[in-house]
C-alpha cells in the first residue's frame, strides 16, 4: 500500500434489503492512522456502511477496497482481509457458555490459527489492555455491559489488526458504564490505531475523529474535520441535526 493508497476505499456503493434501498453510491475513504465517525440519525445508513467495509453486508453494487484489494471481486481474499479488520458490536456478541478469556481466545485460534497455550497468552494481554485482567475466567452473565464490550474490544485487538470497526459500541449500555468503554477507545486512538466509528456520542466523536461523516438517508451529506463538522456545517441538514441534538 502506498502513502497515499486509503486503508479501505468505498466507490459508488449501493446496498438494497429486497426493495428497500439503504445505501445510494457512498464513496468514503479510511487512511493508516485516521479516525472517521459516523454519525446522522437512526436509519441513515451508518452501520450499513460499517457492515459493508469487511462484507458482513455485501454491497449490491460498488466496490470495497482494503490495501487496494477489492473484497467484492476477490472474495478469496475476504478470510485473508477480516483477521485485519477487528470489528466491535454494539451487541457484544460474545458466547455465553465460554469465559472472558475463552471468548478472545478462540478469535485468535480460529482467525490467527495460533495454538491453545499462545492464543490463551495473547488473550490474557489483550484482556489486561482493557483493564479485565481480573476478569479472564469470569462468564458474560458476570459482567456487566461495560465489561463485556470490553471484552469485545480485547477480542478485536488481540488480532492485531490494522483498523477496528465500531458499531455503536455504547448504545446497548446503562449511561454510567458508557465511559469505561469510551476511555478504552481512547486509548486506542492515543496509540495510532486507525479506527471507524459509528456512534451516537456526539461529544465523544468531537474528540476522537480526525474526520466526521454525517449521514442522511443512505447517502453522505457532508464530511470533514470535527471542528468544522460541529461548529460550521456547510449543510442544511447536518445544522438541523446538531440543532436537534443541544451541539
Amino acid at each position: 500500500m502506498s502513502e497515499t493508497q486509503p486503508l479501505i476505499q468505498l466507490r459508488g456503493v449501493h446496498k438494497s434489503f429486497g426493495l428497500v434501498q439503504v445505501l445510494h453510491g457512498i464513496d468514503l475513504e479510511v487512511h493508516k492512522g485516521e479516525a472517521v465517525v459516523l454519525i446522522g440519525s437512526s436509519g441513515s445508513g451508518k452501520s450499513t456502511v460499517l457492515r459493508c467495509m469487511n462484507l458482513l453486508e455485501v454491497p449490491s453494487s460498488g466496490s470495497v477496497l482494503f490495501s487496494g484489494i477489492d473484497l467484492v471481486a476477490n472474495g478469496s481474499r475476504l478470510r485473508e482481509v477480516r483477521g485485519k479488520l477487528g470489528m466491535v458490536f454494539q451487541s457484544f456478541n460474545l458466547y455465553p457458555h465460554m469465559t472472558a478469556l475463552g471468548n478472545v481466545a478462540l478469535a485468535l485460534r480460529r482467525v490467527k490459527k495460533l495454538p491453545r497455550a499462545e492464543a490463551r497468552r495473547v488473550a490474557t494481554e489483550a484482556l489486561a489492555s482493557v483493564g479485565l485482567a481480573d476478569k479472564v475466567s469470569s462468564y458474560p452473565a458476570q459482567l456487566s455491559g461495560g465489561q463485556k464490550q470490553r471484552v469485545g474490544i480485547a477480542r478485536a485487538i488481540a488480532l492485531q489488526p490494522e483498523a477496528v470497526l465500531f458499531d455503536e459500541p455504547t448504545s446497548a449500555l446503562d449511561p454510567e458504564l458508557v465511559g469505561e468503554v469510551l476511555d478504552v477507545m481512547m486509548r486506542l486512538r492515543e496509540g495510532g490505531m486507525t479506527m471507524v466509528i459509528v456512534t451516537h456520542e456526539l461529544s465523544f466523536a468531537r474528540q476522537i475523529a480526525d474526520r466526521v461523516v454525517m449521514m442522511d438517508s443512505g447517502r453522505i451529506v457532508e464530511q470533514g474535520p470535527a471542528e468544522q463538522i460541529f461548529e460550521n456545517p456547510t449543510q442544511d441538514r447536518t445544522r438541523q441535526f446538531m440543532r436537534n441534538r443541544g451541539k
